[in-house]
């Protein structure tokens, strides 16, 4: 349910956000992360995670922050995540990376930031990214 805040007429979803950044935190990302139907940020960057990022968080459609960058995630970025119509910003950056850029990633309507330097990442960069019209920050570097 939505909540009144603080009288005004204004209504907020509560949202949930996970944040454990630097601190040393070792293991893969659970797939049950899913399970937190209002997660609204998930950061859990510069970390000793790895493992592939799980698929399941492609179902977290409120999901407005993805930051898990400088990990040593591996494997593919999931087609998944192209769902993810509220996310602003994507940071799977300084991980291990594998394969292409999904072209699914061109249905993140509201991406302003996405960083995917330093993986092993391949192949061209897809034509569906250009129709990102929110998009100010794309990094690629490698």
């Amino acid at each position: 349910d939505d909540d009144d805040v603080s009288g005004t007429g204004f209504y907020c979803r509560p949202r949930t956000i996970i944040q454990f950044n630097e601190r040393g935190l070792n293991g893969t990302l659970p797939w049950e992360l899913s399970l937190f139907s209002d997660l609204y940020f998930l950061r859990v960057y510069d970390n000793a995670l790895f493992g592939t990022l799980p698929t399941e968080l492609g179902r977290l459609s409120g999901l407005g922050n993805l930051n898990v960058g400088n990990n040593s995630l591996t494997g593919t970025l999931p087609t998944e995540l192209g769902s993810l119509q509220w996310l602003g910003q994507l940071i799977v950056s300084e991980n291990n990376l594998v394969g292409t850029i999904p072209t699914e990633l061109g249905g993140l309507t509201n991406i302003r930031l996405l960083s995917l330097h330093d993986n092993s990442l391949t192949g061209r960069v897809p034509t569906e990214l250009g129709a990102l019209s929110a998009l100010t920050w794309l990094d690629l570097n490698d």
